[in-house]
């Protein structure tokens, strides 16, 4: 196979209307627009950056303000359900039960499991600065009725607690709870 065969293989035309018309689907789209090109570089070129083009053109996802992030629109959405139907049933199948983690684990736990577990890589996202600020804390309604009147709301709990207690800003009363609290917007 010659190297302009497999050019010609692996570039994905589409069409490209010269205006759009919502109002009425045409099934013949050659009357609609010019023949184009529309994914630059080629899959064989670079594939990363073809990749992030399919995606782009097809309208499955596209990026998000925050960095690292992306924003999945409803096409790419409905690929996901598909996904996780079948594999529900596979799961379910075999007699296994789903389940969901935290999206913020502390680094410490990923520290555990590099000390016992040959090969661990932790590979992930790290939060390293945020806006919050961790303080004693009792749980108790009329607390989080203060803080709010504050402009101030508790945001989590986190699982990996300071070993000492500490008196509460709000009630004074001795805890061994720290919670998380951020402005409210």
């Amino acid at each position: 196979m010659t190297n302009e065969n497999l050019k010609s293989q692996t570039s994905i035309n589409i069409q490209v209307p010269a205006q759009r018309q919502f109002s009425k689907v045409s099934a013949d789209f050659s009357t609609r627009g010019i023949m184009k090109n529309a994914i630059s570089p080629t899959r064989n070129e670079n594939f990363a950056e073809w990749y992030q083009q399919v995606i782009s053109h097809s309208e499955l996802a596209e990026n998000s303000p925050v960095r690292g992030c992306m924003v999945i629109r409803p096409w790419g959405y409905g690929i996901w359900e598909q996904i996780q139907r079948e594999l529900d049933q596979q799961f379910k199948d075999t007699g296994h039960v789903n389940a969901y983690f935290p999206l913020l684990i502390p680094l410490s736990f990923l520290e555990k499991e590099a000390e016992h577990v040959d090969g661990f890589a932790k590979e992930c996202a790290v939060v390293t600065h945020h806006r919050l600020e961790q303080t004693p804390f009792v749980e108790d309604g009329k607390v989080e009725k203060a803080i709010g009147a504050l402009g101030v709301t508790v945001r989590c709990i986190p699982l990996d607690q300071p070993k000492s207690s500490a008196t509460c800003l709000f009630t004074g009363q001795t805890t061994n709870t720290w919670a998380l609290y951020a402005k409210s917007y």
